[in-house]
């Protein structure tokens, strides 16, 4: 059954919201971090990877905490309508200029604030992408309600970068960050709670009656699961390799090019690119198969990174077409995970009768 336009865009518009705040934090909160507050280039690395393990386990957690919520909104929704606002008030806290002397001290309390903001997002995150399930169980209809949502997601993306841009022409960046941080957060409220009003659990898609199972048996079911296993390694290379790139582009533009506002431009064309290129990602994989659209974005990016690699130039022209196709390969993987990942779990459900996303024995 298809969806109407009204639950697509609805669904869609949470990811506008999220992306705020996930491209303002993987574009320039390592920046804010070693440039703004001044914490060397190793601490906020460490930093960094104390806030991934902690993603690791908080993921988790709320993952096997949402299932089982039961309240009159459903199963995930509550979470958008009582998690927008801590999100929001801690993305402002996570780029605020702390007024702190003491060097561990104020490395303590950056360290806090981002994991206070990491856990709001996951509280947030999580179940929002969980909900997806939730609106429909036909696979091409689950295609289209991703190419709406990643679409939607790209735009808050711009939105955040064309904030970011603009406030630092304008201001110091240690004025700047805080009042972006500030307008995001004010902006994601209202987009998280109309995205609330406006994506329904139905009950067709809702188990009745959740199974429970012991931990031994979603293991198992794992291990006889090798498209769930395979789609999880590959996102997690993406992602690490995706960040990775992302954080340091402002870095090779502002100390290798010497060209910051180049390197604002290019990050703005990273996150529009893909608007252009998802559609097309999208119809690749309604007409030739998910795996073609996934080997082919992997290819697009191949090629963007390689030719970046090889270009010893200089030139900032040269650099801004390395990293545009490479955004035009990565995004293909945005549609195609979220839309994947719900038909692997139910291929493991075929072979085993235990669903991935149903209770274990807690």
């Amino acid at each position: 059954m298809r969806l109407g336009w009204r639950t697509r865009i609805g669904y869609g518009s949470g990811d506008y919201a999220l992306n705020l705040f996930w491209q303002g934090t993987g574009y320039y909160l390592f920046f804010f971090y070693t440039d703004v507050i001044g914490l060397p280039v190793a601490t906020a690395g460490v930093i960094f990877a104390i806030g991934g393990l902690w993603d690791a386990i908080s993921d988790s957690l709320m993952g096997y905490w949402a299932e089982r919520t039961k309240s009159r909104h459903g199963t995930y929704r509550p979470y958008l309508l009582y998690g927008c606002l801590p999100l929001a008030l801690s993305f402002i806290a996570i780029f605020y200029p702390y007024p702190i002397e003491n060097d561990l001290l104020l490395i303590i309390v950056v360290t806090l604030a981002l994991l206070v903001f990491r856990s709001a997002y996951t509280l947030v995150s999580i179940p929002y992408a969980a909900l997806s399930v939730r609106l429909s169980q036909d696979s091409d209809e689950r295609t289209r309600l991703a190419t709406v949502r990643i679409v939607f997601g790209f735009l808050g993306g711009i939105t955040a970068i064309i904030l970011a841009g603009g406030l630092q022409d304008q201001l110091s960046d240690r004025l700047a960050f805080p009042i972006f941080a500030t307008l995001c957060a004010c902006l994601s409220v209202p987009i998280l709670l109309f995205c609330f009003h406006n994506s329904h659990e139905t009950a067709a898609n809702t188990p009745s009656t959740p199974a429970v199972y012991s931990l031994g048996q979603l293991v198992k079911s794992m291990r006889r699961n090798a498209a769930f296993l395979l789609l999880c390694c590959g996102i997690i290379l993406v992602t690490l390799g995706g960040a990775l790139i992302g954080k340091t582009v402002l870095y090779i533009f502002v100390y290798d090019l010497g060209d910051r506002a180049a390197g604002n431009l290019t990050i703005l064309l990273m996150t529009i690119i893909p608007i252009l290129t998802i559609p097309l990602w999208s119809l690749l994989a309604l007409r030739f198969g998910k795996k073609i659209g996934w080997l082919a974005g992997s290819a697009t990016a191949f090629i963007g990174m390689i030719f970046l690699y090889a270009d010893r130039s200089g030139s900032v022209l040269m650099a801004m077409l390395g990293y545009g196709v490479i955004a035009a390969g990565l995004s293909s993987f945005a549609v195609l995970f979220w839309s994947m990942l719900p038909d692997t779990i139910e291929f493991g459900d075929l072979r085993s009768g235990v669903r991935m996303n149903r209770r274990w024995w807690g």
